[in-house]
């Protein structure tokens, strides 16, 4: 669409039919200011729908992209509740599919999984929320012991650690497990040596 100023602006067919434009249509200020912001909005949603559609996102990251992308808040907004209306952004299945992921290929920790999850905005509540049903489960403790006999063998391989299982402490402690949970793990592997 070509203005009286010269001015050029590209429209997606929704927006020329739905303000019915054709060659020499005249224009109120106000019909153009509408225009632009209903062109904006689908763009925003065009920008949304893409990078959802390569990666699960949070509705933090997606405001977070539409925004380096110059879109105004409002814009942004009406995006974001597009996404959500149609089931392209959840922040709660986000969060569950990133911890459950996160337990079994990564063997990550509750708290790291939790402060990945924070990074990425996800909301504090729904963050406990997803994490509550976790922390009942003995995964974890399955995890890091897993982690730790896989540490276990490659000290010892290397023979040059005086006390392997401290190594192996401070590497879970790294890693994000909490002192119960390394404890736990410790006791279990000095079992596993007084019985071998």
């Amino acid at each position: 669409m070509q203005l009286n100023t010269n001015e050029v602006f590209n429209l997606s067919l929704d927006v020329v039919a739905k303000f019915k434009i054709f060659k020499g249509k005249k224009l109120t200020q106000d019909e153009l200011n509408a225009l632009i912001k209903e062109q904006k909005i689908i763009e925003a949603k065009n920008t949304a729908l893409n990078y959802v559609s390569v990666n699960p996102r949070t509705r933090h990251q997606v405001q977070q992209k539409l925004a380096k992308a110059k879109f105004d808040p409002e814009v942004i907004d009406t995006a974001i509740k597009f996404l959500e209306d149609f089931g392209y952004l959840d922040d709660y299945k986000f969060a569950k599919e990133f911890a459950d992921n996160s337990i079994k290929t990564k063997k990550a920790s509750i708290l790291k999984i939790k402060n990945d999850l924070f990074a990425k905005g996800v909301d504090k509540e729904i963050i406990e929320s997803v994490l509550s049903e976790l922390q009942d489960s003995e995964v974890e403790l399955e995890n890091a012991l897993s982690l730790a006999k896989k540490k276990l063998r490659i000290i010892s391989q290397s023979k040059k650690q005086k006390n392997p299982l401290e190594s192996v402490g401070q590497y879970l402690f790294r890693k994000g497990y909490d002192w119960d949970t390394i404890s736990r793990v410790l006791e279990a592997l000095r079992n596993e040596f007084e019985n071998s």
